[in-house]
């Protein structure tokens, strides 16, 4: 599970593949100040399920959309910088010059990962619709898994607050299903475990 948790933090870590769900990420963190009750949007969430076949559909997105960023050259530098980062980090003992030079990285890709998504949280499922279509070469992407703009974003934010509570639940640290979580989707993850870690993996740009 920790590849959920990745997400929700120190975004720019990740390579352009996964811009849009990062800024699905940003709006499931605001999720817990809204109620389903009289929210369509929360309700729509709430009654969304995990399944396998979208599950694919998504894999395919990811596959796609970051094969199209590592052919367009106005990425590259963005992709090269963040293997660079990588490899700094997996130091266990960086010099300060080092140091420095993972702090320069990590401001230049979070400012290009603020001009990706446009800054800010989307508020609505509408809002995500609309930066997910502007990411660049998301349209494409999207066509060839034949999976609207508004389902991805749906299931992204589903897998995310399902794969948090499944982390708790293999701790055994649940106690109480959070409102507006379905069990059959925590289930899912749990079950596709592996299949989930891969798709973080592609998405993750290993």
């Amino acid at each position: 599970m920790v590849w959920y948790i990745r997400l929700m933090t120190r975004r720019f870590t990740f390579v352009l593949a996964i811009a849009a769900t990062l800024l699905l990420a940003g709006t499931a963190a605001a999720q817990p100040r809204r109620t389903a009750q009289g929210d369509p949007d929360l309700t729509e969430l709430a009654a969304y399920r995990l399944t396998t076949a979208t599950l694919q559909k998504v894999i395919v997105v990811a596959d796609t959309l970051g094969q199209a960023l590592q052919n367009d050259p106005k990425y590259r530098n963005f992709m090269a910088a963040q293997k660079e980062l990588k490899a700094l980090q997996a130091k266990d003992e960086p010099t300060p010059a080092e140091a420095q030079r993972m702090e320069a990285l990590e401001q230049q890709l979070e400012q290009m990962s603020d001009a990706i998504d446009g800054g800010g949280d989307a508020q609505t499922l509408a809002d995500m619709e609309r930066k997910i279509t502007a990411m660049p070469h998301m349209p494409d992407a999207l066509a060839k898994a034949s999976v609207s703009p508004r389902e991805y974003a749906k299931f992204n934010l589903t897998l995310i607050q399902a794969g948090f509570v499944a982390g708790m639940k293999k701790a055994g640290q649940l106690r109480q299903l959070p409102p507006g979580v379905s069990m059959e989707n925590v289930q899912f993850v749990i079950d596709h475990e592996k299949e989930l870690a891969e798709l973080g993996a592609r998405m993750n740009g290993r």
